[in-house]
């Protein structure tokens, strides 16, 4: 994965293995949705896998649905057992919420009054 802020977007590029898992290729997040971004994955509960790959103990990858306040919102993941995530809260976008690996595109993309550790 790559992250890059263009014209006021977070654009990520998947990998070409990451994509065929997620079913996508692109994510371009408008910087102005994002309410905050804070480290760690959103609370356990159901979540449906419409489209995306999930392997058990090792990957989440791709667009799910949870319940929340008695309606589905949708997630995007994408997420490895062995990198730490970073979810970033949204509003008035497609997802409300995006997890993405933790990396040096943190600090470099997203704005410090919107970043809690």
């Amino acid at each position: 994965m790559k992250a890059r802020v263009q014209k006021n977007n977070l654009v990520v590029e998947l990998s070409l293995v990451e994509s065929v898992l997620a079913l996508k290729r692109r994510l371009e997040v408008p910087l102005g949705k994002v309410k905050l971004v804070k480290q760690g994955i959103p609370d356990r509960r159901l979540r449906l896998r419409l489209p995306g790959t999930w392997i058990p103990l090792l990957a989440r990858l791709g667009t799910y649905y949870a319940r929340e306040n008695g309606s589905w919102i949708k997630e995007f993941w994408l997420v490895f057992s062995w990198t730490k995530p970073v979810t970033l809260e949204l509003e008035n976008f497609e997802y409300k919420r995006v997890i993405l690996p933790r990396g040096d595109w943190v600090e470099d993309c997203i704005p410090p009054d919107i970043l809690r550790s």
